[in-house]
């Protein structure tokens, strides 16, 4: 399996179990209206952990560079791990 097909089936599977278990409460009560979904942030830490990138300092500029294709719309740098441990 190729990264791309790893990155969206990872995608896909977060997504598909994010629709079925948390039905439309979400995982945020509050807050701005972030350019990605949760199941896009929660993927992208996901995979950069998978890749080695520990931090968000390296995961975000990693996707930036290489998978804009499959996320077009990041969030800035400081909005990502923001995102991601938001309630």
């Amino acid at each position: 399996m190729n990264l791309e097909t790893l990155i969206v089936t990872v995608y896909c599977w977060i997504d598909d179990f994010m629709k079925e278990n948390l039905q439309e409460r979400g995982l945020r009560e509050g807050g701005f209206q972030p350019k990605l979904s949760d199941s896009e942030v929660i993927s992208i830490e996901i995979i950069g952990e998978y890749l080695g990138r520990k931090m968000d300092t390296a995961i975000y500029p990693y996707f930036r560079r290489h998978w804009l294709k499959v996320f077009p719309q990041p969030p800035n740098r400081l909005n990502l791990p923001k995102q991601a441990t938001h309630r």
